[in-house]
């Protein structure tokens, strides 16, 4: 008695299964393949865009135009000036706590 390999039940599941992929697979390549290819192309249009916009000094004003020299000299003053206060404050926290727990320790061991 031979078997009729067209039933389900006969022992040819993985055959079948492997015909299936072998029709299915070329059908979802070609999507992905489309698929990609329109992410690539909405990829370089926001590339261009994204470059344009860089490019683009109409809508974007020179600094110089807007802040002079005397204007810089003076802000990079008042910038040094508070970066010295801060770290003077830093000095002096320092020190205090310095002194606190030195009186801790003296305190400790009387």
């Amino acid at each position: 008695m031979a078997t009729d390999e067209s039933k389900i039940g006969n022992g040819n599941g993985a055959k079948r299964a492997i015909e299936t992929f072998r029709l299915i697979t070329p059908v979802l390549v070609t999507v992905c393949i489309f698929i990609v290819s329109g992410i690539s192309i909405q990829l370089a249009k926001l590339d261009n865009k994204v470059f344009v916009h860089l490019t683009n000094h109409e809508i974007h004003i020179p600094r110089g135009q807007v802040v002079g020299q005397a204007e810089f000299a003076m802000h990079c003053q008042f910038s040094e000036e508070a970066k010295l206060r801060f770290e003077q404050t830093v000095k002096d926290m320092s020190a205090e706590i310095r002194e606190v727990l030195t009186e801790v320790r003296e305190h400790n061991n009387q």
